[in-house]
């Protein structure tokens, strides 16, 4: 068993490793910005199954945008 610690990654609600918070105002290009709990992995690096899900914190790299 191995901990996958995702700070810094892009978020996407298609990654079914992650639970996220957003935080902010923006919902685009959204990066995991604070790790609640980390992913816990079973097997290699390579090849991997998931026992734990992350909790983390997401918010927009991008500026807030007003149309």
């Amino acid at each position: 068993m191995f901990y996958e610690d995702p700070t810094g990654q892009a978020y996407k609600e298609t990654r079914t490793d992650l639970e996220a918070t957003i935080a902010g105002a923006g919902t685009e290009d959204l990066e995991v910005v604070e790790v609640i709990k980390p992913i816990i992995r079973q097997g290699n690096r390579e090849l991997s199954s998931i026992v734990q899900k992350a909790i983390v914190v997401v918010e927009s790299k991008s500026p807030n945008k007003e149309h």
